[in-house]
């Protein structure tokens, strides 16, 4: 521990001294001596950083303990105290700068994780977590009698629970309800721990019968296919596996869906009845089924992880080798299981010798080699889902990209057709939000997807790994253009220098402008393509002198720009104010919506500057098509007679634009005009 941490701790035992001298009454609360309160705030907050401590008010402090010690104050066997409230000086005789959770609960796995979760899923937004875990004695009825030291955990009578206290802030707008809300959603999330906690070993039992009830029922498999099944079964129960529910389930019409049977659910399955249209890896039709099922359900864990929960089916047969039934496990595979490696998992060990075979490479072959990476990073939920057989050109094509600066696209879909795995392999400089972002609309649109989920794979390597997961629906398309899609992720992945040297190699005449794009600025990269630039800065270095002024009108191309036309204006050493445009082109007929200046210091032209008007025309996107070449000529040499003072500025400029007449003929009509 350094210096400041030690100071800090010192800070820290200095704080809950002096808040102890003030709680005397804090340990009469079961019944003990007031020198108690000190070792009580000390174990309350063993766990807290010193800096938070130190950083608390005293009086906030004090005020969050007594609290949590009241609710705690009496507990029924089985229950969960809950209180979710905004403290305040009027009511609860001290104030909490956030709304407060505070949670008293049997001592279970994954409470802070859950509880966590279902604050965060409500909207509610996390500030501070304090867990401390205390050894109780209760009356009969529930009534805390005293906390038990450490060292006394064997006695009788005596019960591990969970205090958990949250400062959080509730969703912007949010009402009283917000807080109804949120403790029921967090008494529901901490029953379900209870019921699974409750079940694990019941759980643990059944996996043990269903690997015997391999050895001993019929299944159309060889012994090797059924020993893997067996051995990976065995792993599972080897705490690579969180079970979160089980069920047994018959299959009395091949065509149909399996029916649970009574009496057989346990944790989140438990009871008789499913839902209708809950998940089910039905077996295919007129194909051989799958001995042992590995997927995905499409019910997402409120425990633990916020993932949708793991799916372990073992097909159960009759003596013609048919299904006629499944034991299913649902929970969710443990950290260990996503860093073991490949080779040491029954089931994956054999998937991977089989892809090696499918290669044709040597075991010791540089090739089999990078297979083997391959497989090692391969995303572990793809691995476990995938039969061998769908794997092995994937693993291998990966295998094979190399340090090549390329953009490359690899699809698995779903056996169910729920989701399409993608993983997108691109050169590492390019992994950034922007990117990352656009690839994410792109498949969402071209498969149709309702939502997806991402994952980041970066080491030294050249190439970064996006792994996106796109859930589909019904009306999801069935068919997917891959060379399409990749070409067009790859293009999201191009940077604008990238685009930069493309044009010039394209266009050779802009070439001699590449050396003035380094002095462009972010913003103006941000708001304008590689191609825009180049056709800038050639009308840039077309200005003759400081007072000439260039100008050319477009349709934006920016699918959420308001504007139906944008005008851009090229000076040198010059400036351009928006109140010194506005009277010119509204008397043109024109409504100006927004003005982006962009200035730049230019080798060989000086100071340049670039202002780019959003326009509204009359008519709106409707005339469009009366805006041609020449109209649009016309109407800017109108604006540069006007603004340069080589014409009047008066109404008339916008009926001689409109009418097609040329700057020249605006000027004699407005001075015959005048004159009559």
């Amino acid at each position: 521990m350094s210096s400041t941490e030690t100071a800090e701790e010192h800070a820290k035992a200095a704080v809950l001294a002096k808040v102890s001298d003030r709680a005397g009454s804090i340990a009469a609360r079961w019944g003990a001596k007031a020198d108690q309160a000190l070792p009580f705030l000390t174990d309350y907050f063993r766990h807290v950083d010193a800096r938070e401590v130190i950083e608390l008010d005293t009086d906030e402090l004090l005020g969050g303990v007594t609290a949590h010690l009241d609710l705690a104050q009496r507990r029924a066997e089985g229950a969960t105290n809950i209180r979710v409230w905004w403290p305040q000086m009027s009511s609860d005789g001290w104030v909490n700068p956030t709304p407060a959770i505070q949670i008293v609960h049997a001592d279970q796995p994954f409470l802070v994780d859950t509880v966590t979760m279902e604050v965060l899923r409500q909207g509610w937004q996390l500030q501070e977590i304090f867990h401390p875990q205390f050894l109780v004695r209760r009356s009969s009825g529930g009534t805390l009698q005293e906390i038990v030291p450490n060292d006394r955990s064997a006695e009788p009578g005596v019960i591990a629970e969970s205090w958990i206290h949250i400062d959080a802030s509730p969703p912007l707008g949010a009402g009283d309800e917000a807080y109804a809300e949120l403790e029921l959603g967090l008494r529901e999330v901490l029953a379900l721990v209870s019921t699974c906690v409750g079940d694990w070993g019941p759980m643990k039992q059944q996996l043990k019968e269903t690997i015997g009830a391999l050895q001993e029922r019929p299944v159309p498999y060889t012994y090797s296919q059924v020993r893997s099944t067996m051995e990976f079964l065995q792993w599972l129960g080897g705490e690579h596996f969180t079970f979160l529910g089980y069920r047994e389930y018959h299959l009395p019409d091949p065509q149909g869906r399996f029916e649970p049977v009574a009496g057989t659910g346990l944790g989140l399955l438990r009871g008789d009845e499913e839902a209708p249209d809950a998940f089910q890896a039905l077996p295919p039709v007129n194909k051989k089924p799958s001995l042992l099922m590995v997927t995905k359900d499409t019910t997402q864990s409120r425990i633990h992880r916020p993932v949708d929960l793991d799916y372990v089916g073992v097909r159960l047969f009759n003596e013609a080798g048919e299904v006629v039934g499944e034991r299913r496990f649902v929970g969710l595979f443990s950290q260990t299981a996503y860093t073991e490696s490949v080779n040491s998992i029954p089931g994956l060990a054999d998937k991977a010798r089989e892809i090696l075979e499918h290669s044709g490479y040597s075991p010791d072959s540089h090739g089999a080699m990078a297979i083997q990476s391959t497989l090692e990073s391969y995303p572990r939920d793809d691995l476990f889902q995938t039969r061998s057989e769908d794997l092995a050109p994937l693993v291998e094509a990966i295998s094979r990209l190399r340090e090549r600066r390329q953009v490359r696209l690899f699809l698995r879909r779903d056996f169910y057709g729920r989701f399409v795995s993608c993983m997108v392999f691109l050169p590492r400089d390019r992994y950034v939000t922007k990117v990352r972002n656009t690839m994410e609309r792109i498949l969402l649109e071209r498969l149709g997807g309702t939502s997806l989920d991402f994952s980041a794979h970066s080491t030294e390597s050249l190439l970064a790994r996006l792994h996106f997961l796109v859930h589909l629906d019904e009306n999801s398309p069935t068919e997917i253009d891959e060379e399409a899609l990749e070409a067009e992720l790859a293009d999201a992945a191009r940077s604008w220098e990238d685009r930069l040297t493309e044009e010039t190699l394209e266009n050779p005449e802009h070439a001699q402008l590449l050396p003035l794009t380094e002095w462009l600025s972010e913003g103006y990269k941000e708001d304008f393509t590689a191609r825009q630039a180049v056709l800038d800065l050639a009308e840039l270095q077309a200005l003759k002198n400081d007072s000439d002024m260039r100008m050319v009108i477009f349709v934006p191309d920016v699918a959420n720009d308001k504007a139906d036309l944008r005008l851009k204006v090229f000076r040198r050493n010059a400036s351009i104010s928006l109140s010194e445009v506005m009277p010119h082109l509204s008397l043109l007929g024109v409504e100006v919506l927004d003005e982006r200046p962009y200035e730049f210091d230019l080798p060989g032209i000086g100071h340049a500057a670039i202002y780019d008007f959003g326009l509204r025309i009359k008519g709106g996107q409707d005339r469009l098509p009366d805006w041609t070449k020449s109209a649009r000529e016309r109407f800017n040499d109108a604006f540069r007679a006007s603004f340069t003072g080589r014409t009047e500025a008066d109404l008339l400029n916008g009926l001689v634009t409109a009418a097609g007449r040329s700057p020249g003929c605006a000027s004699s009509r407005a001075t015959s005009s005048r004159s009559g």
